[in-house]
């Protein structure tokens, strides 16, 4: 029996169920999140690529519209990486599960999930951070972050 894809398919119904709960501020943005997770635990359900991707469109629209009804920018940037998360994970999970082998992608499929919600939470913190903290900038700590930036780039690019 293949199971590849399972641990990615959970994860994203679970980064789906959080994204309805940040996103449901409202009737109406809970009703189009719903209907968006149905969708894309379907689209999971199926190993329909399109589904998983019309139903994360479906959450975004429904963070959008709870950003319009009021909702905070903390709960706002998390679910939008809940969002994000969702697709990435479950468009890994139809891949897995459409592979044929029964290769055992578990551990493969729980890094994936990891560095996933790593990186996208680090810039949902990044992007909600100058709203929360107050602090005067230096010049060192700029440059530093431009020097990370640069370095960063130089490492991708001499690692192709």
């Amino acid at each position: 029996m293949n199971r590849s894809g399972v641990v990615s398919g959970f994860a994203s119904g679970l980064a789906a169920v959080a994204a309805l709960v940040l996103a449901g501020v409202d009737a109406a943005s809970t009703l189009v999140a719903l209907g968006s997770v149905a969708v894309l635990l379907a689209g999971l359900f199926v190993g329909r690529r399109g589904a998983v991707t019309l139903g994360t469109a479906g959450l975004g629209v429904a963070v959008t519209m709870a950003g319009l009804a009021g909702a905070s920018a903390t709960g706002l940037a998390a679910g939008a990486a809940a969002t994000v998360v969702a697709w990435t994970t479950g468009q890994t999970a139809v891949e897995f599960a459409s592979r044929a082998s029964a290769v055992a992608t578990t551990s493969l499929e729980l890094v994936h999930v990891a560095g996933t919600t790593g990186v996208v939470g680090a810039a949902a913190a990044l992007a909600v951070a100058p709203r929360t903290l107050s602090f005067d900038s230096s010049p060192l700590g700029v440059a530093l972050v431009l020097f990370g930036g640069v370095a960063l780039t130089a490492a991708v690019l001499l690692a192709d």
